[in-house]
């Protein structure tokens, strides 16, 4: 009995877990991202224009479909590629 309990108990707080399907808690917060920090949050599919700007670590580039950009590695600045809807399809530092 004891066991099916405990067995029970896991699997509720094992689903509490679960982070909410789109919810990547970006806007949590009241102090800007570093790029280390911002980088392992789940932002697939999140529109750009959602997230708080201020939010953002200060050397931020939204990259757009066809956009020309430089080549030079700034391990500071933080790149989110988005589609032409504006949904985020990738992120990373550099």
């Amino acid at each position: 009995m004891v066991r099916v309990v405990s067995i029970s108990m896991l699997a509720v707080l094992a689903a509490a877990c679960v982070p909410q399907e789109g919810y990547s808690g970006i806007n949590d917060r009241d102090t800007a991202y570093t790029c280390d920090e911002i980088i392992k949050l789940d932002l697939m599919g999140m529109n750009a224009a959602d997230i708080d700007p201020d939010l953002l670590p200060e050397k931020t580039r939204i990259v757009k479909p066809g956009m020309m950009v430089t080549m030079d590695h700034i391990p500071t600045r933080f790149n989110l590629i988005v589609d032409d809807d504006g949904a985020i399809t990738r992120w990373y530092c550099g």
